[in-house]
């Protein structure tokens, strides 16, 4: 099991964002952790080394499916933070560097099926505000030609102004989409952290933004997993269910003990979930 087919019709499954480890021994302990808290699937932080070799990857695709996972989206933040990669800077050759990790990973969740997520790597530069927006259009415009070439579809990440530059609010994020007329290849990827900063409404702004996601990133106001903030999941869940366009629940968050975090975080959406669907069938 590489990746998660998902026809519409299938309960939307969970899933939790880590990081790959390289060794397979630990990928083994990771993946054991993950699915014996509930999760159904994973999306993954892959270094360029492992991505680079052709055994890792088979070897990572059966670690997955032994543990019964899929993955569901290629993040980048990781790769992005630890080489100042961004999307928006104005040095040409930063740009490129950045553009050809981009490519690569498109290639990387071409072979998973999966999708890519653009948050971090969207960069954070100071400078003229004119320059650095049209320097970030034109890296969305060939990162998402690429991807529609690759048939990868690219999650967009609405992230708040003190991490990156552009695309802070859903709003803002459609709007992006639109300008690089890529609707058919880009989808916006809310979050429930970043939200909690930049939007004065979140449920407001999600309802502006229909039809262009069907995933979210749940996280609390902390930077935690879910439970462990102060954030009204209910509120979110109950909103997103009637909707009925979630396929994947992403978990996103600083974890202390995987064991412990990822099993109460998980415990607790279901839960409310559960709640919710039990009051929709009596009302």
């Amino acid at each position: 099991m590489a990746c998660c087919k998902h026809d519409g019709t299938e309960e939307p499954k969970l899933t939790i964002q880590i990081v790959c480890p390289e060794n397979e021994e630990e990928q083994k302990k990771l993946f054991s952790e993950v699915r014996d808290a509930g999760f159904d699937g994973v999306e993954l932080h892959i270094s360029p080394e492992m991505a680079g070799s052709p055994t890792s990857l088979i070897s990572l695709r059966e670690q997955l499916s032994n543990k019964g996972l899929c993955i569901t989206q290629i993040a980048t933040g990781k790769e992005a933070g630890k080489k100042h990669l961004s999307m928006c800077s104005n040095d040409k050759e930063l740009r490129k560097k950045t553009a050809d990790f981009l490519n690569g990973q498109i290639e990387l969740a071409a072979a998973f099926g999966a999708g890519l997520i653009l948050g971090t790597v969207k960069g954070n530069d100071l400078g003229d505000e004119a320059g650095l927006r049209e320097n970030f259009v034109s890296s969305l415009k060939h990162t998402c030609d690429e991807a529609r070439k690759c048939g990868v579809a690219i999650y967009l990440e609405a992230t708040n102004h003190n991490e990156t530059r552009f695309a802070n609010t859903l709003s803002e994020a459609a709007a992006m989409i639109r300008e690089v007329d890529a609707a058919d290849t880009a989808k916006i990827l809310p979050d429930t952290y970043h939200m909690n900063i930049e939007e004065a409404d979140p449920i407001a702004a999600l309802v502006k933004i229909r039809g262009m996601y069907d995933e979210i990133h749940l996280s609390d106001n902390n930077r935690g997993l879910p439970g462990f903030g102060g954030i009204d999941f209910y509120r979110y869940l109950s909103f997103l269910e009637e909707e009925q366009c979630i396929r994947f629940w992403g978990f996103e968050g600083n974890i202390h003990s995987y064991t412990e975090d990822l099993a109460t975080s998980n415990q607790l959406i279901r839960s409310e979930l559960q709640s919710i669907r039990l009051r929709r069938t009596f009302l």
